[in-house]
């Protein structure tokens, strides 16, 4: 049974895709005092937290395991086959107010998509979207260079074949609908950010200040002014590619835009 009744936020779920900013998310919000910031933590291969170390210790004590660290096959499969189980040790381990995750598609089944995360109001849901079709390009862009971070991708161009972009395109709006459907049958609140607008703002400091402000008007209650000006930034998550126009990316670009445009979907070439 879904507990619609209202709980304070513990937690905070990024729902996202690969490409779509959120390591740079993740090391902006953990310089918050009240955050404590993992990252995939239903990973299909690693168990990517912070703490990873102290959280596997307390997993082996609470619930007698021997997991060995966080690639241990048998660990992953754990946390999938008992993910509310990894959420009561996350709130055990962390000395902070919240915890944040992320989540992508296929990370986790439906099912227990549903009734662990969907249905816990403790867990605020805030959806990241940036433009689908840069972020297919930038996939594409990392597939074929293997340059997957750190790196200035602003040279490098792509041919996109136009059906596999739009399959794509359809499964991926699945995985955000899933949340928006669930969420608004069972009459919970949730809220996007853009990548966008994220990365409008100019340097490290004002992106903190921008994200901060954005978790405040959604409920998580964080220090602002007092903060900002101790924090030391020092992320290396930097824009690979730093091309305004979506179109000098793609090779035969004239031809992909006629494909769009008798989509319906031209837009997506502009932010």
């Amino acid at each position: 049974m879904i507990n619609n009744s209202y709980q304070p936020a513990t937690s905070i779920a990024w729902i996202s895709l690969p490409r779509t900013g959120t390591n740079y998310i993740c090391e902006l919000l953990h310089n918050h005092y009240k955050i404590i910031s993992h990252y995939e933590i239903f990973h299909r291969h690693n168990f990517y937290a912070r703490d990873n170390k102290k959280i596997i210790s307390l997993i082996n004590d609470e619930y007698s395991r021997s997991f060995l660290n966080y690639k241990d096959i048998s660990l992953i499969k754990w946390i999938h086959d008992h993910p509310d189980k990894l959420f009561t040790i996350l709130k055990k381990s962390s000395i902070k107010n919240y915890f944040s995750f992320k989540i992508f598609p296929g990370q986790l089944e439906t099912d227990l998509i549903k009734k662990i995360i969907i249905s816990d109001n403790s867990i605020k849901k805030i959806l990241i979207k940036r433009n689908l079709l840069d972020v297919y390009i930038s996939r594409e862009i990392a597939l074929e260079s293997k340059k997957w971070g750190h790196v200035d991708t602003s040279k490098i161009q792509v041919k996109i074949n136009f059906d596999e972009f739009l399959k794509w395109f359809n499964w991926v709006n699945e995985w955000y609908q899933l949340f928006e459907n669930e969420l608004i049958n069972i009459g919970q609140n949730f809220s996007v950010i853009s990548y966008e607008g994220l990365h409008w703002q100019k340097s490290d400091k004002d992106k903190f200040i921008y994200l901060i402000n954005f978790l405040r008007t959604v409920g998580i209650n964080l220090e602002l002014q007092n903060v900002v000006n101790k924090i030391k930034f020092d992320t290396s998550y930097k824009k690979q590619d730093q091309r305004a126009n979506i179109a000098n990316k793609i090779i035969d670009s004239v031809e992909f835009k006629k494909k769009l445009h008798n989509a319906g979907l031209e837009y997506l070439l502009y932010v």
